[in-house]
């Protein structure tokens, strides 16, 4: 009898055993649920901290918006990035989430093409905001202004450093006509060009102009050029609105997102390298013209897409080769387009174009010599090419050095 009361016991105990374990691992995979989840709010909540910093020193950093339009654009910018946060934690397995700046990091990646394109349609919609009654203002005074000048004196070359030591200073001095010639080196400085000079830099490459990591490195105004430079470590390379510019023979390589910005007036762009920049190579909004072209550029290896076109635009794009871009070789955003495009190169890009691309545009390999340990994008003439522009030369940049 004593042994059948044990043995009863026993079976009594496992009974309840196995009816409260279920309970107790429930109880225990909840609480990890729910500490996964508090710790996921503290992450996300800390990680919008960081990026709220960022974006307000991206925003401050966009050239022409005013403060209300740089508000709006932040808003829009952390609206966006508020879900690419939560899917960025939502990934981690639970006990195993991320660090802050891992978090940041990812979702500021996440964020590019929609920081590229927001920005863009800022900028834009800022600049439409001048009237007409504005311009026409504008162009009475400078009308006033043209017949009390006297003469012209004839056009100076002012000669950087060995005039000036930087070359803001020398735009500060320059008139209509002038000439900003800049010897060989490094200048860190963020640079604003006075209407009607030339910047050229006296050794093909050998001037850098360096936007010391922030802001717009160099901003153009109307009838500019600009010829012969390193531009780079800015957030945005070269911006440019005005009538009359000209972009040949630079390096624009290495700036946090784009490259080129150009808004309502087209530049002659033309031999230059756009290369390993955090967004797009190129990026136009409402440009249009029938004078200048996007011509013979070597567009390659940038973080979004070779050239973003937006709004109502027309011109042409010719000749260019646009490969290894981590998105599209060519992306119209919606909105009437009237592109030419004919004898470029759209090569190993993430995508191909998102329109269709007429017929006398090409895919081949353009065998860079050495595009990233010596920024070299002359073509090996071993392995390319056959394809020639209508002129009979070589697709890209025809530079030598």
């Amino acid at each position: 009898m004593k042994r059948i009361k044990i043995v009863w016991t026993v079976v009594t105990l496992a009974v309840l055993v196995s009816m409260t374990m279920p309970n107790l691992i429930h109880a225990q995979t909840a609480a990890q649920r729910r500490a996964h989840a508090a710790a996921s709010e503290r992450l996300a909540e800390e990680a919008m901290g960081g990026i709220v910093d960022k974006i307000k020193v991206l925003v401050d950093d966009t050239p022409i918006l005013s403060d209300e339009t740089k508000a709006d654009l932040a808003e829009k910018l952390l609206e966006a990035v508020r879900p690419i946060v939560q899917e960025v934690i939502e990934r981690a397995a639970v006990g195993r989430l991320p660090s802050v700046d891992a978090v940041m990091d990812d979702a500021m990646t996440g964020l590019s093409e929609i920081s590229s394109q927001l920005t863009s349609e800022a900028v834009a919609a800022t600049q439409a905001a001048i009237t007409a009654e504005a311009v026409a203002a504008a162009a009475a005074e400078e009308a006033r202004i043209a017949a009390e000048t006297p003469p012209p004196a004839p056009a100076a070359v002012i000669h950087v450093p060995s005039q000036v030591p930087t070359i803001m200073e020398a735009m500060l001095m320059a008139r209509v006509g002038d000439s900003v010639k800049v010897a060989p080196g490094i200048y860190r400085e963020r640079v604003v060009m006075a209407p009607g000079v030339a910047l050229v830099s006296t050794e093909l490459f050998g001037a850098t102009i360096n936007g010391k990591g922030r802001g717009t490195v160099v901003t153009m105004a109307r009838n500019g050029s600009i010829d012969g430079f390193v531009i780079t470590n800015g957030t945005i390379g070269v911006f440019t609105s005005d009538i009359g510019n000209d972009i040949t023979r630079c390096r624009i390589v290495r700036n946090f997102m784009t490259g080129i910005i150009t808004v309502r007036q087209l530049p002659q762009i033309q031999d230059n390298i756009i290369a390993f920049n955090g967004a797009s190579g190129i990026q136009a909004w409402d440009v249009r013209s029938t004078a200048t072209s996007v011509n013979h550029n070597s567009i390659a290896y940038n973080g979004n897409h070779g050239i973003a076109i937006g709004g109502s635009s027309e011109f042409i794009i010719e000749n260019n080769l646009i490969a290894f871009n981590e998105k599209f070789g060519l992306k119209v955003l919606e909105g009437p387009d009237r592109i030419q495009v004919s004898a470029n190169n759209f090569y190993r890009n993430l995508f191909q174009p998102n329109r269709p691309v007429p017929e006398g545009n090409y895919v081949f390999d353009p065998a860079f010599i050495a595009p990233r340990s010596g920024m070299n994008f002359n073509l090996d003439p071993g392995l390319c090419c056959q394809e020639r522009s209508s002129s009979g030369e070589n697709l890209g940049a025809r530079l030598n050095y």
